[in-house]
């Protein structure tokens, strides 16, 4: 454990029992562009008006939630099988388990938008 050259680094997108690496290959990327206009305008000799926008999410990109990862109680390394909804109009379409997308309570980090006026003087 304590010899260096005992060890080696897993190179990028390899297999291996080294679990830092995993989160590089999980979930959803949640890319947040911002954007942001503003004009000065000088109403006397010593009066400026300032009106400044600010976006979040500008380009208003949907987020989803992360995939579910359940494990089976009593069993460990196993995930639970993703389950299929059985009566209904959503007959056959995944409703839970392992791996599944399931936006029960909507999407999030919509764009927003701030508008910002200042006068110095």
């Amino acid at each position: 454990m304590l010899n260096p050259a005992a060890w080696a680094n897993v190179p990028d997108g390899q297999w291996s029992s080294n679990q830092s690496t995993f989160r590089d290959y999980r979930g959803f990327r949640y890319p947040q562009e911002n954007a942001n206009f503003g004009r000065t305008f000088r109403l006397k000799e010593k009066v400026t008006f300032n009106v400044r926008v600010e976006f979040s999410n500008a380009f208003n990109r949907t987020r989803l939630p992360q995939p579910a990862a359940g494990n089976i109680p009593g069993v460990a390394g196993f995930a639970t099988q993703p389950t299929k909804q059985t009566t209904g109009a959503l007959t056959g379409l995944y409703s839970g388990g392992f791996g599944t997308v399931v936006p029960t309570s909507g999407t999030q980090g919509y764009r927003t938008g701030t508008l910002v006026g200042r006068i110095t003087f």
